[in-house]
């Protein structure tokens, strides 16, 4: 049986925002919200979650990476609003969204999936939204607390970034978290995907 290996390919958010989010994940466990927060240093920007896949397809997903940011300048975005999916009544994931040059995101996550599917993998069967996934709900508390949050922060400004760069992560479940490494990078504008240094 081949070696696999759980990967995903995403945007790092700069440390200033994972502060933010972190501090608002602080002030919403003391609003009542009751969620299994993220780790706020491993908060990303999610573009394509691939499961499970062979060790030896990672130079394929590298590729794929260096096809789809070539020629895309880098993207002002910002983190805006709150919202959970799939709504506030039975909320299973906490987001912030994601604002400004959001159109020409989610163009890059098509070409993305053109140049996964040139090279074998199967396209996402669910609609692309942007978002930064930071709790998740085990079970379903109050819907109160959550509702006033998502009022409360609605349009919010949260913080502003640039995407300069896609990676590929692997990343290992552990009962603590889990656990990313960077398996290539490709920069926006063109530059080819590189090992992480």
């Amino acid at each position: 049986m081949s070696a696999s290996l759980r990967a995903f390919i995403a945007a790092e958010l700069p440390g200033e925002l994972r502060r933010t989010l972190g501090r608002l994940q602080t002030e919403l466990s003391a609003a009542g919200v009751r969620a299994r927060w993220a780790r706020p240093e491993s908060i990303h920007l999610t573009l394509r979650f691939l499961g499970q896949v062979p060790v030896e397809a990672v130079a394929r997903l590298a590729a794929a990476l260096a096809a789809a940011v070539d020629g895309q300048p880098a993207l002002r975005l910002r983190a805006e609003g709150l919202g959970v999916f799939p709504g506030p009544r039975r909320p299973r994931v906490f987001w912030a969204g994601l604002a400004g040059e959001a159109e020409a995101l989610c163009g890059l996550q098509r070409r993305l999936e053109q140049a996964l599917a040139v090279r074998g993998f199967a396209p996402e069967d669910r609609p692309f939204r942007a978002h930064l996934t930071f709790g998740r709900f085990a079970e379903t508390g109050p819907p109160g607390p959550v509702a006033e949050a998502l009022a409360v922060h609605s349009g919010q400004e949260l913080g502003r970034f640039e995407l300069r760069e896609l990676v590929l992560f692997e990343s290992v479940l552990r009962p603590s978290g889990a656990v990313y490494t960077a398996l290539a990078r490709a920069g926006l504008g063109g530059a080819g995907p590189d090992a992480p240094a």
